[in-house]
Formats: C-alpha cells, structure tokens, sequence
C-alpha cells in the first residue's frame, strides 16, 4: 500500500473554476519542497469524478490510512461538501485514537489548513461550525502578510512569487516538524469514507438540540438487533463456500473468518453508548417493528445478502420493503473481498432488488443501506446510522414542541384595578 504524508482535500468546484490551478500548482509545490528537505513520501490529491466513484474512494481511503497530515483548502464551498467533511471526519477519528495511546496524548490536530480566499469569506462557516473548526490555526505569524490577508488566490498575481514561494517553504518546514513530534501511525482497518457522516453538519443545531433536556428523555438509547442469515446446511443450497457460517446467527462472520458480526454489532453499540439485544427469527416483523417504535427502541436488521436467495429468509423480511419507520434501519451485507460473491455480485443484486423493489429504486436510504461490503463500512455505517436515527428523533421531537408551543394560546391578565380614592372635602 503506498504512503502518503499528507491528504489534500478540497472542494472540487474550486479546482474547475481554479483557472490559474492553483490547487493542483500548491500540491506540487509542497511535495518538490518537502523533497528538497529529504522527505521520501508525497502528497494525496484526489481527482475523483461522478464516473469513478468507487476508485476514488478505495483511493481515498487507502490514503487516509498512512497519510500523516491532512492539509484541507478552506473556501466557503469546502465547508458545504459531504466528501470534504467525511475526509475530515475519517482524519479526526484517526487521530482521536493516536491521542487515547500514551504516545500521542498531546498530539494536535495534525490539520494543517490553507485559506484558499480570505478570511472574511470563511467566518459564516466558521461560526457555523464551531470550534472544532475554527480553533484550528490557519496562519502563522511568519506567513507572508500577502497569504494572511487574502489566502492562497492572491498568488495568482506575479508580482507576489517571491512571497508564495516563501509561504510553500515555511508550510514544508512546519509540515516535517510536526510529523517529526507527532508521528501519525497508520490504522490498517480504518472506517471508509463512504461509510461516515460529514463532520461539517451544523454543530450549532445539534448543540441547541442537546439542551432539549425533555425531548433528549425521548430520544432512543437501546437497540434490538435482528440478525437474517441461515445455517451452514442451508447456505449449502445457495453458494459453494461456506466458512463464514455455522448453526446460526451467532456463527455468522461475513468479513473476517473469527469476527462474529453479532459480537461486533452490540460492542460497536455499546462504545456509542446503546444498550442492545438480540432478538429471534421467529418473530413477526411487522409486529416487531411496531413493538421496538413503542417501546422507543431502535430496529437494527443485520441481513446476509446471500440467505435472501432461500426463499425462507426472503419472505421473512420483505415487508420491510413498504416499512417506513425512523426507528429502523436495515443493512444488507457483502463482503466484497470473497472471489464467489464477486462473481456473482449482479446476481445477488438483483435479488435484493426483488426483496426490496421500492427501497432500492430510492437508491441510498437512510433506512436501507446495500451493499455492506466490509467489517470497516460495517462499522462506519451502523454507527452514522444509529446517530442520525437519535438526531432525527431529537428534531423531530423538538419541532413538534415548537408546533404546540405556537398553539397554545396566550393568556392575558388583566390589570388589577386601582384603588379609588378619597374625594378631597368628603
């Protein structure tokens, strides 16, 4: 796997409109810098487009493994992209866990952002986001004065060579002194890209929306799990290889051959801090569903994409298909990695997308997530879920107080009557 030192990350309309390549010259620059000061790795710049998605993201997360420092171009369109706040996020979840070990308690944020125009453009996103964002520096106070005042564009002017080439030197020097105090380490099976929420959603709602203390009691904190997957004898009637299975749900591992994805689900609900169960196939869905809504709990069905060609576990869950329920959510799995389910990938897929026609003609749902294609994603995809379910709930809920609230009529109190007085002479 290639390594990278830094991540650049920015948004891709400033790059089309970026008539001078700006971006892609500050990217080359840096690493010609960063190798004349002996540096033997270089920077990742995505060129993702619509037609290669995936590339890009198995690109991007391979990056986001090794790279060391993640240098983002701030502009106002950089703060309204999911891509860029999911890179972000990814990052900050990989330093978070540097920062929990006795090496790298005292690590920064090992962001190290360039201002792509200046900053009076950028503090509507930064009083948007809050401090996670705009405590972060962004310039030093041996900057050129040109950079501090109107961000990387003024470099578009010749006359100011002298001073980017200045700015480019002192970012390499800061670049390698903080990798030298804070050496990153890589995180081989770090959640992809694709699988987490943006880090740039409004933090100033979600923190107005936690004070809601009544409606916070409303908010769901346990889980019940329902897992769909057959045994070792009747996965034999679909598909040759069978070592992920064995007597039932509680022997399932789809990913990894000794990770059972039922373990795996309740401990990555429990760090999030839910409490979960597991519940039997026997169950009637509908009327789980219906049960787990009143009781406030959250629905989670974990479902192997290969049982759903059995007609038994098909039937089994089909009606979620016209189920529709904030309290639910359901992910199909398939590991991506197993040479037999390549193969049959359009298979399989088409018969997801008889089970569940109407979910899958909405293409990506928030309650119906296909496919799952690693123990990585798996995790990514199941925590954003379950914290967009409670968030959702939380607005939900604080609309609806809102709406009564309006309703109520206002009561009036009348002034209390002034005493009469005495009539002079009487």
């Amino acid at each position: 796997m290639k390594e990278y030192l830094f991540f650049l990350s920015y948004a891709r309309e400033d790059r089309e409109n970026d008539q001078e390549n700006l971006i892609l010259k500050f990217h080359e620059n840096l690493e010609a810098a960063l190798h004349h000061r002996g540096a033997t790795q270089g920077g990742f710049l995505d060129t993702w487009s619509t037609n290669t998605a995936d590339l890009w993201t198995a690109e991007a997360d391979a990056a986001l493994r090794t790279c060391k420092i993640l240098v983002p171009i701030y502009s106002p369109n950089f703060f309204t992209r999911e891509y860029c706040g999911q890179e972000w996020e990814v990052f900050r979840r990989r330093v978070k866990s540097y920062r929990d070990t006795k090496a790298g308690k005292n690590a920064p944020s090992l962001v190290m952002p360039v201002m792509f125009v200046r900053k009076t453009y950028l503090e509507d996103s930064f009083d948007r986001l809050g401090p996670d964002v705009s405590d972060i520096v962004f310039h030093y106070k041996h900057d050129p004065i040109e950079y501090i005042d109107a961000g990387l564009e003024v470099f578009k002017l010749n006359k100011f060579q002298d001073a980017y080439k200045e700015f480019v030197m002192g970012f390499a020097d800061r670049m390698l002194e903080l990798t030298r105090k804070h050496p990153l380490p890589q995180v081989p099976d770090l959640v992809s890209v694709s699988a987490v929420q943006s880090a740039f959603h409004n933090k100033k709602q979600t923190r107005a929306a936690a004070v809601g203390a009544d409606q916070s009691k409303k908010v769901p904190d346990y889980v019940e799990f329902l897992f769909v997957v057959g045994t070792r004898e009747e996965m034999l009637k679909v598909r040759r290889h069978v070592q992920g299975y064995g007597e039932g749900w509680l022997d399932w591992a789809p990913y990894e051959p000794d990770e059972r994805i039922s373990l795996r689900a309740q401990t990555i609900a429990s760090r999030e801090g839910f409490v979960s169960s597991i519940v039997g196939l026997e169950q009637d869905l509908t009327k789980w569903l219906s049960d787990t809504k009143k009781k406030n709990r959250i629905a989670a069905i974990i479902v192997d994409s290969w049982a759903l060609s059995a007609d038994t576990y098909a039937a089994l869950v089909s009606d979620y298909d016209s189920y529709d329920s904030l309290h639910s959510v359901m992910l199909v799995c398939l590991n991506s990695c197993d040479k037999e389910t390549q193969r049959k990938f359009q298979e399989i897929s088409e018969v997801v997308g008889t089970v569940f026609e109407t979910k899958s003609l909405r293409g990506a749902h928030s309650n119906f997530l296909f496919p799952v294609n690693s123990s990585a994603e798996f995790e990514g995809k199941l925590v954003t879920s379950l914290g967009k379910i409670q968030m959702e709930l939380l607005n939900r809920g604080l609309d609806q107080l809102k709406h009564m609230q309006a309703k109520r009529p206002v009561a009036v109190t009348s002034s209390p009557s002034m005493p009469s007085l005495p009539v002079p002479g009487s």
